[in-house]
């Protein structure tokens, strides 16, 4: 498994739609500064290609839990000297637990792990679309900074595999069904795994705040952004004030 990029994803976000994005993230951050949330987009706004490494595997799945159906039972109010009071009767919702094993198979097809230390915020950047993938020629980098890789294969795959087994949890609960599920253990094995790194398309920026420089990146092929949000401490203070006359408020018609 070399960590020479195997594949480049192209850009869909072009530096409009990029600012466009930073734009709205920016105003619907409430509780940041006034200034933040009119700047919008960073000055140093650049397209960056930031690796990450592409895992694809097969699992097989042997889990353990408890499925618990819910159902309904008349419960009677004790009237005096212990006489069943049957007006005060009631329904009161109980479940039925027992106890389930099963097999699950599941291909993994896109796990996406950050392959570096040094983008900030883009380990965040969420849901890839991998559908369009060119060779990694010097055309398909031109002119676009390129990050390289600075975390191993060993360390991407622990991540995705957790990233996995987390699913596959998620998975043997819907196998189980009913009204509730335990899954109490679950014993996976790993077959007929690949890895690719390929150069992601990001856009990046930062700026200065309190003596601090704070970025934020957009998914250069979905639009979603990541950024570190700073908060207006006047504006908390506000809201939580706000909190307060508020539970006051509730309090007093409470006991009136």
């Amino acid at each position: 498994m070399s960590d020479v990029p195997q594949a480049v994803i192209p850009f869909v976000i072009d530096r409009a739609a990029a600012e466009a994005a930073l734009t709205r993230w920016a105003e619907g951050l409430w509780f940041a500064p006034r200034r933040v949330r009119r700047a919008g987009v960073p000055e140093n706004l650049r397209p960056v290609f930031v690796p990450y490494r592409v895992f694809e595997a097969d699992t097989v799945s042997h889990y353990e839990g408890w499925r618990g159906d819910h159902y309904w039972v008349e419960q009677v109010r004790g009237g005096p000297a212990g006489r069943p009071e049957t007006t005060g009767a009631h329904e009161v919702r109980d479940t039925s637990w027992r106890r389930v094993r099963g097999t699950l198979e599941r291909h993994f097809g896109d796990v996406v792990v950050c392959a570096t230390t040094r983008s900030e915020g883009a380990e965040r950047l969420g849901a890839w679309l991998l559908n369009t993938v060119v060779a990694p020629t010097p055309d398909a980098v031109r002119g676009v900074e390129v990050i390289t890789a600075d975390t191993t294969v060993e360390h991407g795959w622990e991540r995705a595999e957790q990233a996995m087994h987390r699913a596959i949890e998620r998975a043997c609960a819907e196998e189980i069904g009913g009204d509730e599920q335990r899954v109490d253990s679950v014993r996976s094995t790993l077959a007929d795994p690949i890895h690719t790194l390929a150069l992601m398309p990001v856009w990046a920026g930062s700026y200065r705040l309190r003596g601090r420089v704070r970025t934020v990146v957009v998914n250069g092929r979905t639009g979603h952004v990541e950024g570190d949000q700073p908060f207006s401490r006047v504006k908390l203070a506000a809201a939580f004030a706000g909190l307060i006359a508020l539970a006051e408020l509730s309090l007093e018609m409470f006991f009136r």
